[in-house]
């Protein structure tokens, strides 16, 4: 349910990809976005992890508790939210994509989905949020981006495996 420490993450969004070939086009497209993107990230200050929030709005019935990126330049938001609407048109399927803003977050608790149900089993984040809404995680700042694999890791940092890094 905790997300495993190497791998914590600010998450842009997600995308589906289903072959090699669609991932090799996806990381090509994305350099190419990000090029021309990165003059807004180069003096992108430090970023706060401070708070929690939910996915849905019942937090008795949580599948995705995480942790607010806050950004006082704005310049994280601002890229992600030009890159969402540049990949909107893309060929390949992306997952929920009909928004006009990105949900820059850190999971840090998510329920599993049974695969024979293909459904999730939420939890009560009452207490957490309650006693966590506000707490300070720390500041840090992003050295690159990446497009990873999901399901695949390297072992040798315990990350999701690189399909492409993108440095900042």
């Amino acid at each position: 349910m905790f997300t495993a420490p190497p791998k914590l993450h600010i998450t842009l969004m997600m995308l589906v990809l289903l072959n090699d070939d669609e991932k090799r086009r996806i990381a090509e497209d994305v350099e190419k976005m990000c090029s021309s993107l990165q003059p807004s990230l180069k003096n992108l200050p430090e970023l706060t992890l401070q708070g929690l929030d939910i996915m849905n709005d019942d937090p008795t019935d949580v599948n995705v508790l995480y942790a607010t990126v806050k950004d006082p330049s704005n310049s994280l938001q601002n890229f992600s939210d030009t890159l969402l609407e540049k990949l909107k048109p893309h060929p390949f399927t992306v997952d929920d994509l009909n928004r006009d803003s990105v949900k820059i977050h850190v999971t840090l608790m998510k329920t599993s989905a049974d695969k024979q149900r293909k459904t999730r089993n939420g939890f009560d984040a009452t207490k957490i949020l309650e006693k966590y809404q506000d707490f300070y995680f720390g500041k840090f700042s992003p050295k690159s981006i990446h497009i990873s694999a999901r399901f695949n890791q390297d072992h040798s940092t315990g990350y999701y495996a690189c399909l492409h890094e993108i440095n900042l």
